[in-house]
């Protein structure tokens, strides 16, 4: 999945939005206005939004249309968001990804305490990096399955290694999210992540 670029002039849009709810400005730009505040939740949490300095900015309803800051929203939803003074322009990007050989430094590889059945040894890969689930989400979905097989089967083969050489199966998950397995016997790799595709949509 290549990232997303979405942009806009913020003068244009600051006319656009204006003019809806004005029939003229002032000669110097200046105008007055009657807003009704409004409060937010973001996945069912309250949520202030503020600027980069950490202040509360308001949001507000004019004509039935509701206002809100950009940036604030953008970041809350796990977006990047800069300003071009320059340009005066707004970019907004879905986060780059890691980079595909970053796969495997995802996760945190542990052996289960009394997995030996036979020779077949349980180990996990629970995700220790710091993205959000949403952000989680976007980065699995811009992986090919070849790419997750791939870093798959280079943690089956680590844990293998830790296992002198046993049969392996580990098991992938996202806090407390089940994604799938792979499984490493001898030369043998093999992975099914069937149920990352019912969780990530």
């Amino acid at each position: 999945m290549k990232n997303k670029l979405i942009t806009f002039a913020a003068g244009v849009t600051a006319l656009v939005l204006t003019a809806s709810t004005l029939p003229a400005l002032a000669s110097d730009g200046s105008f007055t206005l009657t807003a009704y505040p409004v409060s937010i939740e973001v996945n069912g949490q309250a949520f202030t939004p503020t600027d980069a300095n950490g202040k509360a900015v308001d949001v507000f309803t004019v004509n039935g249309t509701t206002y809100v800051p950009l940036r604030a929203i953008a970041e809350t939803l796990g977006f990047e968001a800069s300003y071009d003074s320059g340009r005066n322009l707004v970019s907004i990007s879905t986060p780059a990804a890691p980079s595909t050989g970053d796969f495997a430094s995802q996760w945190e590889l542990k052996e289960k305490p009394v997995t030996n059945y036979g020779n077949e040894r349980i180990f996990t890969a629970k995700y220790s990096g710091d993205m959000t689930m949403d952000e989680f989400k976007v980065w699995w979905k811009s992986l090919t399955e070849a790419e997750i097989e791939a870093g798959a089967h280079e943690l089956a083969s680590q844990a293998q290694a830790l296992a002198v050489g046993g049969e392996v199966t580990l098991y992938f998950s996202y806090s407390t999210y089940n994604l799938g397995s792979a499984k490493a016997v001898e030369d043998f790799r093999g992975c099914n992540f069937d149920a990352a595709g019912v969780w990530i949509k």
